[in-house]
């Protein structure tokens, strides 16, 4: 079988020929920041000739001006600056009800970026987001066929999809979102409905283009257990998520539900809303589930994408790791909708020729096993 006709039969159920071993989001990556790193490449191209790819995607938006919104009444300022080797920057918003400012920033060696103050941290900085007029925005899909042919037989396109949980609790310093969404659900959901808005309109843009493949829908994290009880989960996830999983099935594409954590109290919720496969479904104690009460929970109406920790390739002796991906590939072929998957990509630079050789014993043992 072709690798997209592995990948895809998996996540339905349907017979196969080996389990998929996929590799996270290495590709975009290479694609993206790492375009001129060469210590990457290598690797990369072992993974495109060998492995079973989701390729990310996304559409150009074109008159956005912050916030999924194209309204004239908001503006938004950015500053850059470089302190000790650390890159800031500043994001100012300028809205009716007056502004709200973010930072973030990045350090040498490390391909991931830190928030470290929060557009919303006051009261009053909420209410002057929700002043915020929604205006859509207009999207450029053009390029997906490209991507798409690109990829080939390879793997399946995987368009993003931020649900409406994702970008309001990330308007937050993470402990200020789960005290907001536990104990101001009226005002909480009032965000949850601005962003609501752009993400049908963003869904709406995509799926005419006529994109096909596995959307990526990324945010139900946020209201797993401990941070928030499983209650807010099906408020703030499943009753807007399930209307987007519906619209992409009636579109001919299939949706993947990315939640790390603990899921065991979600799973079912997850099949409630029409989820086709989920990642990465880690193991104790980074998650509360084994890989077998995955597919007990939720009854075989749930792939699973996932269940090898990040840290596990980076520390576990070969020996150990290739028991590890055994044991994983033989529960999944038992319950037949498996995927194997990391929980995570490497995000050094350079990258170390031990990892390099760890990542790609992974695969190899992927291969074997599965």
């Amino acid at each position: 079988m072709t690798g997209r006709e592995r990948i895809l039969a998996a996540i339905r159920g349907q017979p196969h020929d080996r389990v998929p071993v996929t590799t996270g989001y290495l590709y975009e990556w290479v694609d993206d920041w790492k375009a001129g790193e060469p210590s990457y490449r290598g690797l990369v191209e072992y993974c495109r000739r060998h492995a079973d790819v989701f390729q990310p995607w996304g559409p150009k938006a074109l008159n956005e001006r912050v916030f999924m919104t194209s309204s004239p009444e908001v503006s938004v300022e950015w500053k850059r600056w470089e302190d000790g080797g650390e890159k800031y920057l500043e994001a100012r918003v300028r809205t009716p009800g007056g502004e709200l400012r973010q930072v973030s920033k990045t350090i040498p060696g490390v391909a991931t970026s830190w928030t470290i103050e929060h557009f919303l941290k006051t009261d009053r900085d909420v209410e002057a987001f929700l002043s915020i007029p929604y205006e859509p925005v207009a999207y450029d899909c053009s390029d997906w066929r490209v991507e798409a042919h690109r990829i080939g037989e390879r793997g399946v396109l995987m368009p993003g999809l931020a649900d409406p949980l994702c970008r309001a609790a990330e308007l937050f310093e993470f402990g200020e979102f789960t005290v907001w969404a536990a104990t101001e659900p009226e005002t909480f959901r009032r965000l949850l409905d601005f962003f609501a808005r752009g993400t049908e309109d963003y869904l709406t843009a995509v799926l005419a283009s006529g994109v096909q493949g596995v959307f990526r829908v990324v945010g139900a994290e946020y209201a797993t257990p401990p941070y928030l009880k499983p209650d807010r989960f099906r408020e703030y996830v499943v009753e807007y998520d399930a209307p987007l999983v519906e619209r992409i099935h009636r579109a001919g594409a299939l949706a993947r539900v990315h939640c790390h954590g603990r899921v065991r109290d979600v799973l079912p919720m997850m099949v409630e809303m029409g989820a086709d496969v989920t990642d990465p479904v880690e193991p104790p104690p980074s998650g509360d589930v084994t890989l077998e009460e995955a597919f007990a929970l939720t009854g075989g109406k749930l792939a699973v994408c996932g269940n090898i920790e990040i840290r596990e390739i980076e520390t576990l002796s070969r020996g150990d790791l290739d028991v590890r991906i055994r044991e994983a590939c033989e529960t999944g072929k038992r319950a037949g909708r498996f995927l194997l998957a990391p929980s995570a990509e490497p995000i050094t630079i350079p990258l170390t020729p031990d990892l390099e050789t760890r990542y790609r014993a992974y695969v190899e043992a992927g291969l074997r096993w599965g």
